[in-house]
């Protein structure tokens, strides 16, 4: 039995993005063969951002894993008409968001990226994260018996790390218990 552990990382925002990128490079490096076969079958890698020029950056520099686009051609106004919640409990008032486009990036706000989540699971957008779950859940019963290992990479400074760090680890608790509990 192997004693490899299954282990999603996840880069969320520009930075967070940017590291899951660096290390996934690095398991292709064909010198460091004990990295790459360790994680050729255990390790999966997502990266999650709400600017669709970053994400467009991590495909064309060689990123081979998952891509998770929260934003969508879609303003914060359009967001706030379809999340009543959102626009009642939680989302600035002030107005100020209202025309801004959810692809440019959260911008260091927080609740731009929070809601851009949101929709993100409203309409679907983290079926690319589902997969690689998917992936890992089979390897980890069909080769370990191990429990998944997620790791979230993020920094506190920025809009839509930040922003997503906690809905994404809350939402990621309820999907593995309603999807693999009992498996």
């Amino acid at each position: 039995m192997s004693t490899r552990v299954p282990t999603l990382i996840i880069g969320l925002g520009g930075i967070g993005s940017e590291i899951v990128e660096r290390i996934e490079i690095r398991t292709q490096n064909k010198k460091d063969t004990f990295f790459r076969n360790y994680i050729r079958d255990n390790i999966q890698f997502v990266i999650m951002d709400t600017d669709e020029n970053s994400i467009r950056e991590r495909r064309q520099s060689g990123y081979k894993g998952y891509f998770v686009t929260l934003s969508g051609d879609v303003s914060v106004g359009k967001c706030l008409e379809w999340d009543e919640d959102a626009r009642i409990k939680w989302f600035p008032k002030d107005g100020i968001f209202k025309n801004k486009s959810i692809a440019e990036g959260a911008g260091q706000v927080r609740a731009v990226s929070r809601l851009a989540f949101q929709r993100a699971i409203r309409v679907g957008a983290l079926e690319p994260l589902h997969k690689a779950i998917g992936a890992l859940f089979r390897q980890s019963i069909n080769n370990t018996n191990q429990e998944l290992k997620i790791v979230l990479v993020s920094t506190i400074a920025g809009g839509t790390g930040s922003g997503v760090f906690l809905p994404l680890a809350m939402y990621l608790k309820e999907y593995m218990k309603n999807k693999y509990s009992g498996s």
